[in-house]
This record gives structure tokens, sequence and C-alpha cells, in this order.
């Protein structure tokens, strides 16, 4: 709640300092042109990613949950606010992009170079900027435990104690994560994989980010909508999920058969060859 209103806050302050006009139009207006399949297969690993399925994520905490939670509310719940809030972030963000002259496909970039650029530039930009990088250290910190703990949970089973398994997994992630860090600074002239069409330019961030979010997310999540959908028992989700809307769950089953697989498997081969 209070990291909410820390990001409506900086709304607030967007609405007045920010060009709101450039910034509403920039979220809000379709522009079809930018709907290529590259675009679609990147879109379509952003939504696995923002929300957890894929990597095991909503399954750890989903096994957490008592009997007396629904999994079908707590879904529906995460799948609504989870882009409820990345529009609330956008409209604190690029109406000050916009207001400073600065670029919006900036990505990773636009966080951590041309933001502090625009808060310092600011009325009260350095205590606005220090709110938004605690805001987004708080959510890089939740990112990472929540990454974190289905590892951790996989140690436990194996007799591993908690503390040691989430030190150890920590610490290999940290350093693994520096080729990702370093790829804004020190390597951002190194392209390991340039020699391949797909990777051309591309740096240890970018290849590591194109691999997970456009081609094993949504591989893994056409693997998982298959096995819900025709191996696991239907009596296993009707208890999961609540057999009182039989018609419901058959349109569900059907779209997690088949619609879901075949239209993420188009965009997913489409995405690559087109890359």
């Amino acid at each position: 709640t209070a990291l909410l209103l820390i990001l409506l806050l900086l709304v607030g302050y967007a609405m007045v300092e920010g060009d709101w006009q450039r910034g509403l139009t920039f979220l809000l207006k379709p522009d079809f042109e930018a709907l290529t399949l590259r675009n679609m297969l990147t879109a379509v690993g952003l939504s696995f990613f923002t929300i957890g399925t894929g990597m095991a994520i909503m399954m750890t905490y989903g096994s957490y949950l008592t009997h007396r939670m629904s999994v079908a509310a707590s879904a529906v719940k995460v799948a609504v606010s989870v882009p409820v809030c990345a529009m609330i972030a956008g409209f604190a963000i690029f109406p000050l992009v916009f207001a400073n002259g600065l670029d919006p496909a900036g990505g990773p970039g636009l966080v951590l170079v041309t933001l502090p650029t625009a808060f310092g530039q600011m009325p009260g930009g350095t205590f606005f900027g220090t709110l938004f990088f605690i805001l987004a250290s708080f959510a890089a910190l939740t990112s990472a435990i929540a990454g974190m703990e289905p590892s951790v949970a996989w140690s436990e089973e194996r007799g591993i104690p908690r503390v040691v398994a989430a030190i150890v997994i920590g610490v290999v992630s940290w350093v693994l994560g520096l080729g990702t860090v370093l790829s804004f600074n020190l390597w951002a002239d190194w392209h390991p994989l340039g020699f391949l069409a797909p990777f051309a330019g591309m740096t240890v961030f970018q290849i590591v980010d194109f691999i997970t979010s456009n081609v094993m997310l949504p591989l893994i999540n056409i693997l998982i909508a298959l096995f819900v959908g025709w191996i696991m028992p239907l009596s296993i989700l009707e208890q999961e999920l609540g057999a009182g809307r039989p018609k419901l769950m058959r349109l569900w089953r059907f779209l997690l058969r088949v619609v879901a697989p075949v239209l993420i498997a188009v965009v997913l081969i489409a995405g690559i060859i087109g890359s």
C-alpha cells in the first residue's frame, strides 16, 4: 500500500510538472504499425515475466495457500493488479520524460540513466527522485525474493536448511547477474553472440533478456498449458479451482488445451523467424 501511495504521489507530480498530454497519447493511443510479430513475442514474454508464470513462482506460492483461499480469485487479482500498477507507473514516468525532452524508448536505461537526469532538472527533483528509486528498490527486492523462492523451496525439500539455500542461491544469482549490470558500462560494446544473426549487436543483458523472455518463458508456458490441459486429472483441477461452474471449467480447459498453446506457439515461432 505504501509503495502504491508513493507511485500515486509521483503521478500527481507528473500531472503538474510533466507533459501530461503527450504522456497520455504515448501510453493510450494505439500504434498499429508497431504491431509486428517480434513486438508481439516481446509482449507475450513480458506478460509471462511480470505475473511470474513459467518460472515456478506462481506454483510455489500457490502451494502455500490454504484451502480457504481461492486459487482462481488469487490468479485474477494478480492478472488485474499487475497491468494496473504498470499503467500507473507509466503515468508517473512518461509525462516527465517528454517534459524534459528525453527518449521514451530508452528501455532499462530510462530508469537507470535518463530518469535521474530528468529528476535533476526538476524543482524538488531530489526529493521525488529519492522516492522513486526507493520504490524501484523495493520492487527489485520483492521480485528477487519471488524469483529465488522456487529454488529455495526445492532445496528445502532435499534437506538443505532454508537459510543456507537462500544465501547460496542469492550469492550465485548476484554473481551471474553482474554480467547484465556490466552490459550497461564496461561491457556495453561487447556482443558475445554477434556472429549469430538473431543476436547481432546484443549485449549480455539483451541476450539473456531475449532468450528468457522471448523463448524460454513462452515455451515453458506452452508445456505447462499442455500438461494441465491434457495430463492433469480433471478431479484435481476441480478440487483446486472449484467445481461449481462446470461450463466455465470446460471453456477454461479448452482454452488451455488448444487455444493458448497454439496462439503462443504461432507468436513464438513467427517472432523467432522474424528476428
